[in-house]
């Protein structure tokens, strides 16, 4: 999210702050606040079941249904990677002037992967 929210070009951002206005104007301010926050978790819960799959080759038992649905989603892709190398790591780009967190660098197949989760449930 870091990356994308300083590299999205101006248009992108004015586009995603008259989203926010109109959903604002929709639920409410604190409806929106609930709304966001309600995304935010279930972007962290999806997240965290992509890193369990990774290091430990399977889902985890008992998730609910749009959980699931989500993870039954995306492993197709998953069964594909054949070594985890790291995940979750800080890291910094001194060119980029970047510093912060990767998700994970994955061989996909034969190919090395650099890999940010965005989840869109």
């Amino acid at each position: 999210s870091t990356i994308l929210n300083k590299t999205r070009p101006p248009e992108e951002t004015a586009i995603l702050l008259r989203w926010q206005e109109k959903k604002k104007k929709e639920l409410g301010e604190a409806g929106f606040i609930t709304y966001i926050q309600k995304n935010k978790s279930l972007g962290n819960q999806a997240h965290a079941l992509i890193q369990h799959r990774l290091v430990h080759h399977s889902f985890p038992e008992g998730l609910s249904e749009s959980l699931l649905g989500y993870c039954k989603s995306v492993e197709f892709l998953l069964d594909h990677v054949s070594h985890t190398h790291s995940s979750e790591q800080d890291c910094t780009h001194s060119f980029l002037g970047y510093r912060g967190r990767y998700d994970s660098v994955i061989s996909f197949g034969l190919v090395l992967i650099y890999s940010d989760f965005n989840v869109l449930i």
